[in-house]
Parts: C-alpha cells; structure tokens; sequence
C-alpha cells in the first residue's frame, strides 16, 4: 500500500513482507548474530545513553547524533535481509542501522534522517521485527502526515520527508 505525504514524499507499506515463522527466525538469529551497544548521543547538545540498544553494518563510515560509526561487515542474515528490501524498494543499500527495543521503556524519539552522508534526498527502509511497536512519521510540514502504526513484519520505504 503506498500512502502519499506530500508532491515528492510517500510512504510504501508492505503488511506481510516476511511471513510469521520466517520473521521470528530472522529475528532471533538477529539477536544472536549482531553486536548490540548502548551508546551515548548528543542531543540538543547534551550527551545521554541511547534510550535502546543499537548496531550497525556496511561500507561507509557513518555519522549522526555526534559519533561515527565505523564500516563494519554485515552477518549472512542482514546482507541476505539488505538484498532482499533493496530488490523490494528498487534501491541498493548501502549501510544498515539496527535498532533493538528491550521493553516499553526503550524507544527511539523523532528525527529526521538528513545526515550529509545520505545525499540531498535518500531512501529508508524499516523493517520491523518482533513485537507490534507504534510506528509515526512526522513531516516537517505538519498538515502533510499522520503517524502510522507498525506490525511485527512490516517494510517501509519512504524518501526523505521534508
């Protein structure tokens, strides 16, 4: 289903990306195989702890929130998973941000995915493992959006919302 944000931004959503069993296969060999961190950010200039767990993967360096993570091989699973979305969205991926959510005390707060490494109007892919969390998307032009919920196997793929 695609949801239309504005002229130039939208929103795909594919309910039933990965079926039920494969997802939560994925999702605990996921949990074995990368390197989960907390780490400190910065926000509005205060460095705090991550509200959530965090890894990462690919070829390129990358920066957000006042650190850089450095290229880092990605497991069997996520390359065989990037492959995957990329044929799904028509794009190639090139790096991968994982994010692991303990219990309903962790979250990941608004943002906007505008890093330099990621070009004038990049793509991002979510892939939502696990148990159902909320998912919202917020455009900067706040009439153009409205949030979204998230399902346990659900893929989305949206430019840069502006």
């Amino acid at each position: 289903m695609r949801f239309d944000l504005s002229r130039d931004s939208w929103l795909q959503f594919e309910p039933a990306f990965l079926w039920a069993a494969e997802a939560e296969q994925v999702f605990d060999r996921l949990r074995g195989e990368l390197a989960w961190e907390q780490r400190d950010i910065v926000i509005f200039g205060r460095r705090i702890a991550q509200p959530r767990l965090m890894t990462w993967g690919g070829a390129p360096a990358y920066r957000y929130s006042g650190q850089t993570l450095a290229p880092r091989a990605l497991p069997a699973t996520v390359a065989s998973l990037q492959a995957r979305v990329g044929a799904f969205a028509g794009v190639r991926f090139n790096h991968m941000l994982g994010n692991r959510y303990r219990d309903g005390r962790d979250s990941m707060g608004m943002h906007a995915d505008d890093e330099r490494e990621l070009g004038s109007a990049p793509v991002v892919a979510t892939l939502s493992l696990g148990a159902t969390r909320r998912f919202v998307i917020a455009p900067r032009r706040p009439a153009l959006g409205a949030p979204r919920p998230s399902a346990p196997t659900n893929i989305y793929r949206f430019p840069k919302l502006t």
